[in-house]
């Protein structure tokens, strides 16, 4: 799915794995070669102090060819544990996002929309991810996200949470929960929040207060 490969493209350096993924392919292929001459030699040895030194010879170019690729197989373990994070998001199922600024309310009302148990603090940023409930009508069952909260800031300088709240609501909702704090004791003005409105503004938006 789309949502997929731009979080990838947000979370990681995609062309240093795919680099790192081709070098393991690189270093697959040699070792099948190594491996290949190795037991052809073997196989033709009649005394166990050559076949001896033929294997250790064996283990050492398999080590030379691993370390040449340490740093490549280093950050594919990397990437595979910042994709073990990801949420799982169902693409296919009704998606309702919740939107607006930090401290505004959205974790509340996800609380209140779902089973969903999200960590609510009276502070900013408490979102650290996309915390994602369910709720069931007589008609169909609905995915709500509760995206962290965005900020009044230009593309380019938003950080990776905010991302995949932008993530979520181009390839992902469906309908959009805009969350507003008249009284701004969310610490953020009406002002504020109204110039983060107008960035996510579709037909599909819904105002909450």
């Amino acid at each position: 799915p789309h949502f997929y490969r731009e979080l990838l493209k947000v979370t990681l350096d995609r062309e240093m794995l795919k680099k790192s993924l081709a070098s393991v392919k690189w270093a697959g292929e040699r070792i099948d070669i190594l491996t290949n001459k190795q037991v052809s030699v073997i196989k033709k040895a009649r005394e166990m102090p050559f076949i001896n030194k033929a294997r250790r010879a064996y283990y050492g170019r398999v080590s030379s060819v691993l370390k040449q690729i340490d740093k490549h197989l280093a950050y594919i373990e990397g990437s595979r544990r910042i994709m073990k994070t990801y949420p799982d998001v169902k693409t296919d199922v009704k998606t309702i996002a919740l939107c607006g600024l930090p401290n505004v309310g959205k974790s509340t009302l996800l609380k209140a929309l779902t089973t969903s148990s999200p960590e609510i603090k009276a502070y900013p940023f408490t979102t650290k991810t996309l915390n994602i409930g369910y709720m069931k009508t007589e008609i169909r069952r609905f995915q709500i996200i509760d995206t962290p909260g965005t900020l009044d800031r230009p593309t380019e300088k938003t950080n990776e949470i905010e991302k995949q709240a932008y993530l979520t609501v181009k390839y992902v909702a469906e309908k959009i929960l805009f969350v507003f704090d008249p009284t701004e004791t969310c610490g953020y003005t009406i002002e504020e929040q109204f110039n983060v409105f107008c960035k996510v503004l579709t037909n599909n938006v819904i105002v909450v207060n």
